[in-house]
């Protein structure tokens, strides 16, 4: 990756990563793409291969017949990490995001130009904290892993049922 993700070429490349680990997490064939998008299987692939201008319409296209996130996917290109797109595919965040800022925007319309950046700074890297301590316990707390450090323990009872 360039040192510049803003860079035209960045993004194609960006774009083509995002893409290309979407389609392999769902376990899709390039031509099982194409087919859903209903494009031509060397027109997906030109996509795929982030040629071109960033097509809006076709990241949209993908995202649906892939059930992934197609905010996601344009943020992951414009900040440099495709991994993000793939990240967030199941659980849509940037999609939600998008639709809080959108609810946002109305609700508070012109008062937008007014805020102070470090307001909008300060709130989000609070939210996005809130967020990070939630990923975390969740990967401490989650069933799998409950259930895997306490079913052993189930061969070790003792007479009368008693540990």
């Amino acid at each position: 990756m360039t040192s510049d993700p803003s860079a035209p070429d960045a993004w194609n490349r960006n774009l083509s990563q995002a893409l290309r680990a979407i389609r392999h997490s769902r376990q899709l064939s390039a031509l099982d793409v194409a087919r859903r998008m209903g494009l031509p299987r060397r027109s997906y692939a030109f996509f795929e291969a982030g040629g071109g201008r960033m097509n809006i319409e076709r990241i949209m296209s993908f995202a649906h017949v892939t059930d992934s996130d197609p905010y996601a996917i344009v943020a992951s290109v414009m900040i440099g990490a495709p991994e993000l797109a793939v990240r967030t595919a199941d659980n849509k965040l940037m999609t939600a995001f998008t639709i809080l800022l959108q609810e946002f925007n109305t609700d508070v319309g012109d008062d937008i130009g007014r805020l102070e950046t470090r307001a909008a700074i300060s709130a989000f890297s609070g939210a996005f904290s809130s967020l990070a301590d939630a990923a975390a316990a969740h990967r401490k707390n989650s069933s799998r892993d409950w259930l895997a450090e306490r079913a052993p323990k189930l061969g070790k009872l003792g007479r009368g049922g008693k540990r």
